[in-house]
C-alpha cells in the first residue's frame, strides 16, 4: 500500500498494533485486516472510484470468511480472509490515523454517522435501514 495515497475513513491501527483499516486508496475504497497485529494480511478493493462532491453511503463488512465493501448499497469489492481478526489495543480513529509507520492520512471530505457492529449485517439488517433513511 502506498501510504501517500491512503486516506483513512475508519481504522484501528497503531505502531505494532494493526487490526483493520477502511480507507480511500487512490480514489477507490479498500478494507485491510490483520491476523496478528504486525501486518495487513487480507484485503478487499473496489473496482470503481468515489465521486467527489457527492454523498455516498459506504460499508465495510467481515463475516469470518469474506471481506466485503458496499457503496450505495451495492457490493463493489470482495476478498477472502479466513483467519481471526486481530483485536489489538490500538485506538479507533475516524478520518485519519496511523498506517505503516506514519500518521496523518486524513480523509478529504465529510464523514457522517460511523457505526461499528460486532456481527455481520445482512440486507434486512441496519445497513439497509440506514441506507434507505430520507436525507435531510
Amino acid at each position: 500500500v502506498s501510504t501517500a495515497e491512503t486516506r483513512i475513513i475508519v481504522a484501528k491501527t497503531g505502531s505494532g498494533a494493526l487490526s483493520y483499516a477502511f480507507v480511500q486508496y487512490g480514489g477507490q475504497l479498500a478494507l485491510y485486516v490483520s491476523n496478528d497485529g504486525t501486518a495487513m494480511d487480507g484485503a478487499a478493493l473496489t473496482g470503481g472510484v468515489l465521486t467527489a462532491g457527492e454523498w455516498q453511503h459506504v460499508t465495510a463488512a467481515y463475516d469470518g470468511s469474506a471481506l466485503k465493501i458496499y457503496r450505495n448499497h451495492s457490493l463493489v469489492g470482495e476478498g477472502s480472509f479466513t483467519l481471526n481478526l486481530h483485536r489489538g489495543a490500538a485506538p479507533l480513529t475516524i478520518g485519519g490515523g496511523f498506517i505503516d509507520g506514519s500518521s496523518g492520512h486524513y480523509f478529504h471530505g465529510a464523514i457522517d454517522e460511523v457505526k461499528l457492529y460486532g456481527r455481520d449485517l445482512t440486507y434486512s439488517s441496519p445497513v439497509s435501514q440506514v441506507y434507505t433513511l430520507p436525507l435531510g
